[in-house]
This record gives structure tokens, C-alpha cells and sequence, in this order.
């Protein structure tokens, strides 16, 4: 330290003039008080970048209790620790911000999604109507077949919407005992018609015996229906579909798999953005949603959800404990 420096400057130059032992006696204490004071002014340097380093890790772990700087004005490290508050208040406010405009954002989706219902639940009901007259001309009827279907798929839509904002402000789920493999089943077999019709050979793989596990049994049946739903719109026809259900390490494992239709030139975090769809000439039915919506409803029922692309082949997985 400075000290050490100084003293052995001191006893250099008293070397050159005074005997040893005037040295001695005028340089040990001087040294000594000079070592004292580095000792000092390390010991308060170590105190003060530990303050600074606590400060930094309970910004870091969002724990922060203080509302002003710690050191005083006369630290060296004071500018550093104002630097450092600055830091995380500007953090802070964008943090609020961003809630605040992604509250505002799902806000306006619900209402504009429950706006929406009711002027086109009253189109539906008129189009039902015109279905049951009689005398309508066949190409009338065929205009009106085609207003069902079209309002049919809006009004899906309009309830993928509306799910979504609901997903996104962070909803309270209603967790309950629930077993998997009879949650996989019963969700096959209401679509059984529609994987039927599709052409798609669909190979389940269900263990049986109960897979218990907790999760919000509307929630959990959506997830699957639109994971289902995927293979119907995506799949490349005539191909196999897989759907695997499993207990491995106290964990329920499900597994949807099947071949692309279209080229994948997309990744899998992509693909589960809002309002990204695989078929990127959109020339299927699909509006983007059904993997965000499956997200949501997975992690915020505790359950990871993941998609893995392999050439043409689609891969979604999801893991519950049990």
C-alpha cells in the first residue's frame, strides 16, 4: 500500500544522513501510522463495494427496499451506485409501461371479441332462418350455406380472439385432479368424425390405467382440441398421426406428431408466436392462434409445452407432473 511505499522512500533517504537507529526510531512509527491508514481506507473500500454488491443483487432479484442511495456523497463509488439506481428505476417504469399498455391491449381484444358476438350472433340466427324457407331458389341457397359456413369460421375466430386476451392477462385457473389418458380420449372422440373424414390415418398410443395429474379441465380439453385440430388443417394427406400418452419419472408425457403438409421454413418459437401460421400462403383455415392459445393454457396450468421441427416432420410435447 501507500504506506509501505512512503516508508521505505523514508528510509531510503534517512539512510543516506542518520545513523540506523535515528531511523528506526523515527521510522516505525511513521510507517506504522501510514499502514494503519491503508488499513483503514481498504477495510472501508471493502465495505462499500459490498454494499454495492448486495445492491446489484437484490436489483437483480427484484428485492430492492431502498429508496435512496446507501454511501456517502464523499465515497468513490457514490456516482456508481446513483448510476446504478438510475438504472433499475428506468427499468422499473419501462417494466410498468409494458404491463400497462399489454393490460390495455388485451382489454380492448375482450371488448372488441364481445362486440363482435353479438351483432354476429344475430346474423347466424337469420342465416338459420333462411336456411328453413322453402321456396329459396338453389343458388340463393347456396349463397346461404356458404354465409353459414363463413360465419361459422368467424365466429371461431372471434373465440380464438377473445381465449387468447384471456390467456394473456394471466387468468386464475381452476386446478382439479384430472386424468390424461381419458382427457386424450374423450377429446378424440368428439372430433372422431372430422379425423375420419380428413383421410389422415391417426395411431394412439394411450398407457392404460389412469394418469392423474392437475390442470383446469376446460382449459386442458382446448389444449389437446387445437392440437388435434392442427394435424386436421396441417398434415399432408394421407400421412400417419401419432399421439402418444405416457407416465416416465413421475412426469405424464403426451406427444402429438405428424408429417407437414407444406415446407416448414419456420422455427418453433415462431410458429407458437400470436397470429403465425405454418402455411405462410394461408390457404388453409387456421387464423395463427391454436398453439398460443395451447401455450397459455399449458403453462398456466403448471405444464411445459414444447414444438420441435424435424425436416417435414411436426412435433408438439407437453409434460405434467403428477
Amino acid at each position: 500500500g501507500q504506506g509501505l511505499v512512503v516508508l521505505l522512500v523514508c528510509l531510503s533517504l534517512a539512510a543516506a544522513y542518520w545513523d540506523m537507529e535515528d531511523v528506526m526510531l523515527i521510522i516505525i512509527p511513521v510507517g506504522g501510522a501510514f499502514f494503519l491508514l491503508d488499513l483503514f481506507v481498504l477495510m472501508k473500500t471493502s465495505g462499500e463495494v459490498g454494499i454495492l454488491l448486495n445492491e446489484i443483487r437484490d436489483i437483480a432479484e427484484d428485492r430492492r427496499t431502498w429508496e435512496k442511495p446507501v454511501l456517502k456523497p464523499y465515497s468513490l463509488f457514490r456516482k456508481s451506485e446513483e448510476a446504478l439506481l438510475s438504472i433499475h428505476e428506468n427499468k422499473k417504469e419501462s417494466m410498468e409501461k409494458r404491463i400497462q399498455s399489454e393490460r390495455m391491449k388485451v382489454e380492448l381484444i375482450t371488448n372488441v371479441s364481445h362486440d363482435l358476438k353479438t351483432p354476429l350472433t344475430s346474423m347466424i340466427g337469420c342465416i338459420d332462418l333462411l336456411k328453413q324457407v322453402e321456396e329459396l331458389p338453389q343458388e340463393a341457397r347456396d349463397y346461404v350455406t356458404l354465409l353459414s359456413a363463413k360465419a361459422e369460421r368467424l365466429r371461431g375466430m372471434i373465440q380464438d380472439v377473445f381465449d387468447m386476451a384471456k390467456a394473456a392477462s394471466g387468468q386464475e385457473v381452476q386446478l382439479e385432479r384430472l386424468d390424461m389418458a381419458r382427457l386424450i380420449r374423450q377429446t378424440a372422440a368428439d372430433m372422431q368424425d372430422r379425423m375420419e373424414r380428413s383421410g389422415l390415418q391417426y395411431r394412439m398410443k394411450i398407457e392404460d390405467r389412469e394418469l392423474p395429474f392437475l390442470g383446469d379441465s376446460r382449459k386442458m380439453y382446448r389444449v389437446y382440441q387445437n392440437l388435434i385440430e392442427n394435424t386436421l388443417k396441417y398434415s399432408m394427406a394421407g400421412s400417419r398421426v401419432y399421439v402418444e400418452v405416457s407416465e416416465r419419472d413421475g412426469r405424464i408425457r403426451t406427444s402429438v406428431k405428424n408429417i407437414s403438409g407444406c415446407e416448414m421454413d419456420f422455427s418453433a418459437e415462431d410458429v407458437m408466436e400470436r397470429f403465425v401460421r405454418g402455411d405462410k400462403n394461408r390457404t388453409t383455415e387456421g387464423n395463427g392462434l391454436g398453439l398460443a392459445i395451447a401455450r397459455s393454457f399449458t403453462e398456466a396450468c403448471g405444464g411445459s409445452f414444447q414444438v420441435t421441427l424435424d425436416g417435414d416432420l411436426f412435433r408438439v410435447d407437453t409434460v405434467f407432473s403428477m
